[in-house]
């Protein structure tokens, strides 16, 4: 991934030719890579970071009733969300990522029994309802 912005960031310096220096970023993170080019030996050097991912704690939980509740405040991830259900959960969860009361039937869908969504951080608050008793949704965010 980082060769590949490297490659992206010559290419748009116009240079005739690249070489890409330093590590393939798999054992550590942040890594650095730098990108030489030109078309006559010189050339300029870019050098990008890739900054690590901060998570949330894993497994939080949010039991969701048959009325809109509160399922995280709004921006509080940035890179990722993942909602799903537990596997004893008989009732399927829908939810507003538009800061707005959750309504069964619209929205995102999490089925019961383990059902699993990954979508891009909403920035505003999400909600959920749950159509059959209290559903509990196990966040994973970054």
């Amino acid at each position: 991934m980082i060769r590949i912005v490297a490659l992206l960031l010559l290419l748009f310096s116009g240079a005739a030719y690249a070489q890409v220096v330093g590590p393939s970023c798999t054992s550590s993170f942040p890594c650095s890579v730098t990108v030489t080019g030109g078309s006559g030996g010189g050339g300029t050097a870019v050098t990008t970071t890739q900054a690590p991912i901060t998570y949330a704690t894993p497994g939080s939980t949010v039991a969701v009733a048959t009325s809109s509740t509160a399922v995280i405040s709004a921006g509080t991830y940035t890179k990722f969300f993942t909602v799903c259900t537990e596997q004893a959960d008989v009732g399927n969860v829908w939810l507003n990522v538009s800061g707005g009361a959750a309504v069964v039937n619209t929205g995102i869908y999490v089925p019961a029994a383990g059902g699993c969504v990954s979508i891009p951080p909403p920035t505003a608050a999400v909600t959920g309802i749950s159509d059959s008793g209290t559903s509990h949704l196990t966040i994973q965010g970054g």
